[in-house]
């Protein structure tokens, strides 16, 4: 209501119009955010936790964690990837995109794979989302010889 209000020129406050609509018994549909839940249950390969909880390393491209974060620009869904090394806590790489897909996530693991000099093969550690489970996901850790882990399903990296 408020929001076509405004369209056609009304300057009024939202609380205006919600104190109006209770007086004259109206009521309107409630939505309420979601989290971002990346989990679709198991649409490929889950790994091993190998990280378990040892959340330091004691020289870089030793361990990296990723994951996928939602934030919300204005009316608008903004989805982050980032790959963080856990030596420094340094992000390697990121990527943006409007989607949670599996070219976000798969251009941030390329961008910080090809931070790697010869012999480095971090393990890398992300939750159970149907990105980390995918072929192509697990095709670019076995290609640059890194391994991989996973959190137990519906934990977040930091909870292990």
């Amino acid at each position: 209501m408020h929001r076509e209000l405004v369209r056609t020129g009304w300057r009024v406050a939202k609380k205006t119009v919600l104190k109006l609509m209770r007086e004259l018994g109206l009521a309107c549909p409630i939505r309420r955010r979601r989290r971002y839940v990346s989990y679709q249950g198991e649409v490929g390969k889950v790994a091993d936790n190998i990280l378990d909880r040892q959340f330091t390393a004691t020289a870089p491209n030793q361990k990296w964690v990723t994951d996928v974060t939602e934030f919300r620009i204005n009316d608008r869904k903004v989805y982050f990837s980032p790959v963080m090394d856990l030596f420094d806590r340094q992000i390697i790489s990121y990527a943006l995109s409007n989607s949670p897909n599996l070219e976000l996530t798969n251009s941030s693991l390329q961008d910080a794979l090809a931070t790697l000099e010869e012999g480095q093969a971090p393990l890398v550690h992300s939750d159970q989302g149907f990105q980390y489970q995918h072929r192509s996901w697990r095709g670019l850790l076995t290609k640059a010889g890194a391994r991989q882990s996973m959190s137990r399903k519906a934990n977040s990296l930091l909870t292990g």
